[in-house]
C-alpha cells in the first residue's frame, strides 16, 4: 500500500506552504510542533513524514536547524520515520540529522557537485539518503527551485548507487490541481536504478490521486497543501 507523507516545511521558524515554491505565497503560518502534534495522532495509519528547510535550500546550508531537531526528535520518540532536506551540502549537515535518526533528501548537490554528494553518500549510507529530483517546466530545479540545471538526472543518480527517490512536479506544487507524471522519467528511474522507494510530491488533492500514483509505480505520496486545507483525516480514515 502507498504511504501517505505528510510534509511539514519550515521557514523562518514556522510550517508554511507555498504554491510552486515561490517566497510570499505562503498561506500557512503555524508553530510546525503544532502539524506534528496532528500527526501523531495517525500513527500506526502514517509512519513517515517529510521535513523541509525552505530556508536552507536556498541559502545552502541550514537555516532552521534547532527546530528540525526538534521535530525529529518527537516524530522518532513517537515511532514516525523522518527524512530531512533543504541546505544539506555537507557531511556535517548530513550528519546533523542523521545522528537524530533521520534520513536526509539531496537535491542541488547530487546535481551541481556529484561527487562531494557521493562522498556524503558513502559516509552515511545509501540506505539513509534519498535524492529530490524536481521538475521544473521539465528540467532539474535547485537552489530552493531559483534555478534549474541541464543534466540527465538518470546519469547522475545511477552512478550514484541512489536507492531512494523522491520525484516532485513544481509545476503543481501546492495548487491542488492534480499530480503530473513524467511517465518517461518515471519508467528509466524504475528500469535503471535498483530502487526501494520512489515517492511523489505535487499537487496531490485527494485519495484517487493518491491511487492513481500507486497505479503509475510510487510506493509514497507526500501530502502538502491538500493536508492543510483538508485535514490529515481525508487522505487516512481510509487506510
Amino acid at each position: 500500500m502507498t504511504l501517505i507523507i505528510p510534509s511539514i516545511d519550515i521557514s523562518r521558524g514556522l510550517a508554511v506552504k507555498r504554491v510552486q515554491g515561490v517566497e510570499g505565497t505562503e498561506i500557512v503560518r503555524i508553530d510546525p510542533m503544532k502539524i506534528l502534534e496532528d500527526i501523531i495522532k495517525y500513527v500506526g495509519k502514517i509512519r513517515r513524514i517529510h521535513i523541509v528547510d525552505l530556508d536552507g535550500a536556498k541559502e545552502g546550508k541550514p537555516m532552521n536547524r534547532d527546530i528540525i531537531i526538534k521535530l525529529v526528535r518527537e516524530a522518532v520518540k513517537n515511532g514516525l520515520e523522518v527524512e530531512v532536506g533543504g541546505g544539506i551540502r555537507d557531511l556535517e549537515h548530513a550528519l546533523t540529522y542523521v545522528r537524530e535518526g533521520a534520513d536526509i533528501v539531496l537535491g542541488s548537490l547530487i546535481f551541481k557537485n556529484p561527487d562531494k554528494a557521493r562522498t556524503i553518500i558513502k559516509e552515511v549510507g545509501t540506505d539513509r539518503v534519498f535524492v529530490s529530483v524536481d521538475i521544473k517546466h521539465g528540467r532539474i530545479a535547485v537552489s530552493g527551485w531559483t534555478e534549474t540545471v541541464d543534466v540527465d538526472p538518470i546519469d547522475v543518480l545511477s552512478s550514484s548507487d541512489i536507492m531512494n527517490v523522491i520525484y516532485t512536479c513544481i509545476d503543481v506544487e501546492g495548487r491542488m490541481t492534480g499530480p503530473t507524471v513524467d511517465r518517461s522519467l518515471v519508467r528509466s528511474l524504475r528500469e535503471r536504478l535498483n530502487l526501494r522507494n520512489l515517492f511523489y510530491a505535487g499537487g496531490v488533492r485527494n485519495r484517487d490521486d493518491v491511487e492513481m500514483l500507486e497505479r503509475e509505480g510510487f510506493n509514497g505520496v507526500i501530502i502538502g497543501m491538500a493536508m492543510y486545507v483538508k485535514g490529515l483525516s481525508h487522505f487516512v480514515e481510509h487506510v
